[in-house]
């Protein structure tokens, strides 16, 4: 029925469009020559589709609008009843069709008489031989219940490009099998383009499926699928081109879904020859929802290509998606490579109908490359199946999956070259695979995998858990090297960890394991190859729970050489092997640090060939069984062990070999700390440490052995089959310690025992300490101990038999210092059980008298005494110092009173400093310090008189017998000063003071011992002297006496209390200051001065040899001063000297005076 409101030319000058009905379509098939066209197109399996409607043969009816001048059109009805039917809002033979718009508002639908058969097609702009281009369908409305099938076109061309066109659909939900929207292509064209064009779905259904652009010869590019709120029954494309030249291609297409249904197959893009840069989004929908019916394809694809190249697609799910299918960034499929693809799915959920199927991959190869694609699973996505970064059958290369806080309940790959088959031998390289952040593996996890080589990939595991195998590189024809696994953060594997896996032809070289903060519950391999090399492999585990085997490498046909664990603060439920192989297992190395292993360890092990230079370090560990350098069939040599501080079970090997020599092993053992109970805090070996053990037949088990203690507290079985055996004894060993404790009841023979004292750097011999007669140190002490405990129980009556022993290092001589004054002399001997240190004369090179048996020990005086007096001469010499610097500068204070008036009641202040650098009777003991003296002074009648504050610094070094100490000086003084004028010009200088004195200093002949003592000073001085005036001179001299005093103290010295006692210093002074004036405002003065010491010894008792020991300065020292004094006004001067100084107190001074009055 028509509606037209007015004529069709009014209303397209009024408004431009035409509200029109079935009845403005007519009509024009006899228009249209599709003579020479093939309409039916299959292209890619299962996407056909027949356009046979359009031959004579097939089709009743074609409709085309009919008003003329108009591309705008409204169909109301459809009441044609052919099978075939088409509306065509503009078409045309030989013209282009643009801009003609289908507004589809459908009021009554009627059935086909051929329900089978019933397709109508609607069609925005149709050309034949030209372009179809900017057309558009709008479709807004169709009858409860359809029984006919509907499709809809935005534009076709069958000869040149179909570009522009838009297909809209809103608010169509109702529909069946039987009828409703089925097919939708926004573009379609036989020969030319298929370009730019855009589907937008909102609030519907569509039965089938919906194109954005489709090209069966050439390109398919920027086409547009936007569905919101929709269900689509069939597959969603966004562009599709099967052309088969190079040139044409699917891409740059796009397809968005939000809030909808998917039924089938969703693809940006898919194409005969390439198909980049396409783009999938899928946010809060459901895709693949008929998956397995309906003969649909099981995808979604970013980009895909049967013969080209699929690269830089997109997919990104998220919002609580659920896809029931697989996921392809870029897939080409026989042709060229797909890289650079991507997918990212967050906080939705996949799955595929086997949990074996791959549920994504990044970029799929097919057999070409694939390189660079990549994965991201993140905020709790639930992934049911397999995720491949990038497949391909000829190599996989820096493809990357990152699961995030999901699940995963597949294998997880990072590259996946195809191992089905040996036609294609395809690499996995430099692939990667992070799980972080709480994930669940339930599957494998593979860095890379391959027929041929998988190498340097990597894995990332950190706050995850995985349930089944790890694998950094995985191949099965060829090397897998260089890969790395990295697990930490509190991560679980449940299943075995290899850094890389060669099955066959190939090596395991350079790989790496690193576990942190994590647990592993089964072995762990650095490199594992069944027919080729395992070298030069890591695991390394810092504070980690594993519980079964780690191996550095392992090689069941070949080598395993040069491979490393290292443990620290970790637990292991078995062993641990640095290598394991048929043949050799050489130069592997085990490190391991605080940490409990719950079985044997060995460097290298062989079962048919050798372990040599392997090296294992275990430190403050616990082992549950044996450890062993080498193990192996045939030989075992140039194994080293060092064990510091740990607790063994069983025996320890350098080397064990089953038919061959044992030779040239190095067994190291330390400890140096008491026998507690606690990790770390004791050595225990409960085995026999054997140097070499062979059960060959005259096999050597002991040339070249060597067992090397150093330490003390060390507790072992017994040690056998060394060649040498070597005590590095500890600085703090002392009387009754043990260095090395044998706890088996059997005897013990050794060729050659070497003891090495601890000697001091720069020291002549070696020194222990308080070891006094009828005292012992024990070397080796065979005794049992409760092992719950580690206390000696009993000794025990088995021989120890020494045929070589000496004393070794420096002079071969070692002493006893007992306190700090008293040595004695040190030997080496054993009894029936014992070898052991103790006091005793050294043995002459000659023979000598048999001593008497009761004879005393007679000790030496200990040369480090001395070297106590050094800093009480140096307190003693600061004291007279700041004596000194007040004594001789009552003068400068006299000369200020004398340029004042007579009136009494004035008061001079003043201010002195003074520098100097001294030593001390042309010995070794240099004393660098500062003097600073304030104070006020005031005249009364003829009495000068005044007190002062006295502040100084010093720091000294000096040396005796070799042996030195330094220290520094803080002394700090009160006192009164006075001069009393006497007739002639005679006076009286004196003074007197009170102090303290922190003296902090280091004696480092006895290992740097420091001390800090505070002591009490005084001094005084009283002074005759003489002034004499001649014109412009003034002569002073003075002569007179001073007295210091420094309390001492007790100190402690390895036991002994030594007194430091008092010291004293008297000095005859004698001085003579010349001054002449220059002008009213300036004086030059020299001074000459003359001292001598008359006491000034220094002095300490050593009560364990009942001496004092002194030194003394007594002697003269002379010198003198030049300077100048400055008078700023009648009230004050300044002046400054420089002065030197010979004899017993070699020094050179320097002084700043200042004083004022007022």
């Amino acid at each position: 029925m028509k509606n037209i409101v007015i004529s069709s030319i009014l209303a397209a000058m009024l408004c431009g469009t035409i509200n029109a009905s079935e009845a403005d379509f007519v009509d024009k098939k006899s228009d249209f020559d599709f003579s020479g066209f093939d309409f039916t197109y299959t292209g890619i399996p299962q996407v056909g589709s027949n356009l046979s409607f359009f031959k004579d043969s097939g089709l009743k009816e074609i409709n085309v609008g009919n008003i003329p001048n108009q591309k705008n059109f409204t169909l109301d009805g459809i009441t044609n009843t052919d099978d075939q039917v088409s509306y065509i809002a503009g078409g045309a033979q030989s013209s282009d069709i643009k801009n003609y718009t289908l507004e589809v508002d459908l009021s009554h639908l009627d059935k086909s008489t051929t329900p089978d058969k019933n397709t109508a097609h609607l069609i925005g702009g149709l050309s034949v031989k030209n372009n179809a281009l900017n057309n558009k369908l709008i479709f807004t409305n169709i009858p409860g219940n359809p029984e006919r099938k509907i499709n809809l076109y935005g534009g076709i061309s069958l000869s040149q490009n179909t570009n522009n066109n838009l297909v809209n659909v809103t608010g169509i939900k109702d529909g069946s099998d039987k009828g409703g929207l089925f097919k939708i292509f926004s573009g379609f064209s036989f020969e030319g383009e298929a370009n730019e064009n855009k589907v937008t779905i909102n609030e519907s259904k569509i039965q089938d499926s919906v194109f954005g652009g489709v090209s069966t010869k050439k390109s398919a590019n920027l086409n547009v699928v936007d569905i919101n709120s929709a269900e689509v029954v069939g597959n969603v494309d966004g562009g599709r081109s099967f052309g088969g030249d190079m040139q044409y291609e699917a891409s740059n297409n796009e397809v968005n879904i939000k809030d909808s249904e998917i039924g089938g197959l969703t693809t940006a893009g898919f194409a005969m020859m390439n198909s980049n840069s396409n783009k999938v989004v899928i946010e809060s929908s459901k895709i693949g929802t008929k998956t397995g019916q309906m003969n649909i394809v099981d995808s979604v694809i970013g980009g895909r290509s049967s013969a080209g190249t699929a690269n830089l697609n997109k997919v990104l799910i998220k919002g609580n998606s659920e896809i029931f299918q697989k996921v392809v960034g870029g897939q080409a499929d026989e042709g060229k490579e797909a890289n650079s693809n991507k997918v990212f799915v967050e906080s939705s959920n996949m799955k595929v109908p086997n949990i074996d199927d791959t549920v994504i991959i990044g970029g799929h190869g097919g057999n070409n490359g694939a390189e660079k694609n990549s994965v991201i699973v993140t905020s709790k996505s639930k992934l049911e199946g397999m995720v491949i970064g990038g497949f391909s059958r000829n190599g996989v290369i820096l493809n990357e999956v990152t699961v995030d806080n999901s699940t995963v309940d597949g294998n997880i790959y990072g590259g996946f070259s195809n191992t089905f088959s040996n036609t294609y031998q395809g690499k996995a390289n430099s692939n990667s695979v992070v799980i972080r952040n709480k994930t669940e593996a339930n599957g494998a996890v593979h860095g890379g995998y391959a027929n041929n080589d998988a190498s340097l990939n990597n894995v990332l595991i950190s706050d995850s858990s995985i349930m089944y195998k790890v694998y950094g590189g995985f191949s099965e024809l060829g090397n897998a090297n260089e890969n790395a696994v990295n697990i930490t953060s509190s991560s679980y594997v449940d299943n075995t960890i290899f850094g890389g896996v060669s099955i066959k032809n190939g090596d395991a070289n350079n790989n790496i394991v690193n576990i942190s903060s994590s647990h592993a519950d089964w072995v762990i391999y650095g490199g594992y190859s069944q027919e080729g090399n395992a070298n030069s492999n890591q695991v390394l585990a810092d504070s980690s729970e594993m519980a079964n085997d780690i191996y550095g490498g392992e090689s069941e046909d070949k080598n395993a050489n040069n491979n490393k664990v290292s443990l620290k603060f970790s637990n292991v439920g078995s062993s641990v092997t640095g290598g394991s192989a048929k043949d050799e297992a050489n130069n592997n190395i085990l490190d391991i640090t605080s940490s409990n292993i719950g079985d044997s360890i060995h460097g290298g092990k062989s079962t048919e060939g050798a372990a040599n230079n392997n090296k294992v370090l275990l430190k403050i560990s616990k082992v549950g069984s044996s450890v062993a350098g080498g193990s192996a069939k045939d030989e075992v040599n140039n194994n080293i062990l060092d064990i510091t501080s740990s607790n063994i079970g069983g025996d320890v090997y350098g080397g064990y070999s089953n038919e061959g020599d044992a030779i040239n092993n190095t067994v190291n053992l330390f400890h140096n700390s008491a026998r507690d109970l606690a990790l770390g805090k004791h050595f225990l070996v409960k085995g026999v440490i054997h140097g070499g053990f062979s059960d060959g037949n005259n096999k050597d088990a002991i040339l070249g052995n060597k067992l090397n203690v150093t330490g003390k507290n060390l507790i072992a079985g017994n040690i056998n089959n060394f060649d040498e055996v070597n005590f590095n004894l500890p600085k703090d060993i002392k009387t009754n310690d043990v260095v090395l404790q044998l706890t088996k009841n059997e005897p013990t023979t050794l060729k050659s025992v070497k003891v090495n004292p601890y000697v001091e750097q720069g020291e002549s011999k070696a020194i222990v300490k308080n070891l006094k007669p009828k005292e012992k140190i024990y070397i080796i002490k065979k005794a049992s101990i409760d092992e719950n405990t580690l206390e000696e129980e009993q000794a025990i009556d088995k021989d120890l038999e020494i045929k070589s022993k000496e004393l070794t290092k420096a002079t071969k001589s070692i002493v006893s210092e007992v306190g700090a004054s008293t040595i004695y002399n040190v030997k080496l001997n054993k009894d029936e059980s014992n070898l052991y240190l103790e006091v005793g004369e050294i043995e002459s090179t000659t023979p000598t008298p048999t001593p008497k048996p009761n004879k005393p020990i007679t000790p030496k005086v200990n040369p480090k005494l001395n070297h106590t007096l050094i800093p009480n001469l140096a307190s003693s010499h600061v004291v007279n110092q700041m004596s000194d610097l007040m004594g001789d500068n009552i003068s400068n204070i006299a000369m200020l009173d004398d340029n004042i008036s007579v009136n009494t009641d004035n008061i001079i202040s003043f201010g002195y400093i003074k520098g100097y650098k001294s030593n001390i009777d042309k010995s070794d003991t240099d004393i660098n310090g500062v003097v600073v003296d304030v104070g006020v002074a005031s005249r009364a009648d003829n009495a000068l008189m005044g007190g002062f504050f006295e502040y100084s610094y010093a720091d000294y070094d000096g040396s005796a017998n070799s042996y030195s100490s330094d220290g520094k000086i803080n002394a700090y003084a009160v006192g009164a000063l006075a001069r009393f004028d006497l007739r002639n010009n005679f006076f009286i200088d004196s003074y007197a003071k009170i102090g303290k004195l922190n003296n902090k200093y280091t004696l480092k002949g006895y290992d740097n011992l420091n001390i800090n003592k505070d002591s009490t000073f005084y001094s005084l001085g009283a002074f005759l002297g003489h002034d004499s005036y001649f014109d412009r001179f003034m002569l002073t001299n003075r002569l007179g006496y001073a007295y210091s005093n420094v309390d001492g103290y007790d100190l402690d010295i390895n036991g002994e209390t030594l007194n430091i006692k008092d010291i004293s210093s008297k000095r005859i002074k004698f001085d003579s200051i010349a001054y002449y004036n220059t002008n009213t405002d300036t004086n030059l003065y020299a001074r000459a001065r003359l001292i001598y010491e008359l006491d000034g010894k220094s002095s300490t008792y050593a009560p364990n040899i009942n001496k004092t020991i002194e030194s003394t300065n007594k002697g003269f020292s002379g010198g003198g001063e030049l300077g100048v004094i400055y008078s700023i006004k009648p009230l004050s001067n300044i002046s400054f000297g420089v002065g030197a100084m010979g004899g017993k107190i070699d020094e050179l001074s320097a002084n700043l005076r200042f004083v004022y009055g007022w």
